[in-house]
Parts: C-alpha cells; structure tokens; sequence
C-alpha cells in the first residue's frame, strides 16, 4: 500500500488526528508545494501569513522546505523572522526561495545534514558550527515543523571568533 496527498491541500489522517493540526498541514502543502515554480513574491506571502506568529520571537527563526539537490539532500528558505533579517541584513525578498547551499558560504554538510535529520526524520537537533559570513560560531537548533519534508531553525551567534 501507498499513500498519496493532492496538492489541493489534503493530509493524511495518519499524520494528526486533531483537525487542526491536519489544516495546518494541508495548508502548508497547499501553499508550498512546489516552493521552485511559484512565483518568489507568492512564497513570501503564504509563508508569512502562516509563520507570522513568529515574527516577535527574539531569536533569529527561519522555515526551510528540504529538496532534492544535486548532492543529496537541499533546502529552500519558506520563511525569515526580523531577527533573521538583523543578523544577515538580508530580506525575504533576498532570501525566501532560494537554496541554502547556493547561499551562504557555510558548512553545508554540517548544516544540510541537521536539516535533513530534522525535516525528514524528525528529529530536534542542536549544534554548534563556524560560519564564514558572519566569521562565528552559531549556536543552531533544528526542529521539523509542521510536517515531513519542513524544518525550522533558531541561530545564536557565538561573540568568540576561530582561534
């Protein structure tokens, strides 16, 4: 047996037996299904309207969609929190649709691997990597969020350079 959802929006029932958690679900595929072909100003308002409500948290925040990439696994920025936005002086216009590892210059097998072990496997995940764009330490904490193939990432910037 397989299971198939319709990108009109459906989730499975063996995902969530609450309603609400499988609106949010449904909604989330409906609006991000395909985060490559949809336009990048379409991405930044339907990721918007369903993140908002992490929009005040004092930590940088931001929501990838993990993909297929050209070696393995990749991830597509859904969403930024203005934190995000203060630490990288980037916008979602800048940011939202495209590639992380066509992006930043950082340790991406570290990076793609804890975003993989959380989008994927469900996994929460902490640790703690050097990042050549901002020539620190992050501290970074990686969650799947509302269902298989979604992450979230928090980042804390470490004052202390590479030794």
């Amino acid at each position: 047996p397989f299971n198939i959802y319709l990108s009109v929006g459906m989730s499975l029932y063996s995902e969530s037996r609450s309603r609400e958690i499988m609106a949010a679900q449904a909604e989330m595929r409906r609006m991000t299904d395909d985060v490559e072909s949809i336009s990048q100003k379409q991405l930044i308002e339907n990721s918007a309207r369903i993140f908002n409500m992490f929009e005040e948290l004092p930590l940088p925040y931001a929501v990838y969609k993990i993909v297929d990439g050209p070696e393995g696994c990749d991830a597509v920025a859904l969403y930024i929190n203005k934190q995000f936005m203060n630490m990288t002086n980037l916008t979602p216009e800048e940011f939202v649709g495209k590639r992380v590892s066509n992006y930043f210059a950082l340790d991406a097998n570290n990076w793609l691997s804890m975003a993989e072990q959380a989008g994927l496997e469900g996994k929460h995940i902490t640790g703690r990597y050097y990042d050549d764009f901002f020539d620190r330490y992050l501290d970074v904490t990686a969650h799947p969020v509302i269902g298989p193939g979604f992450c979230a990432f928090t980042f804390q910037k470490d004052e202390g350079k590479r030794a």
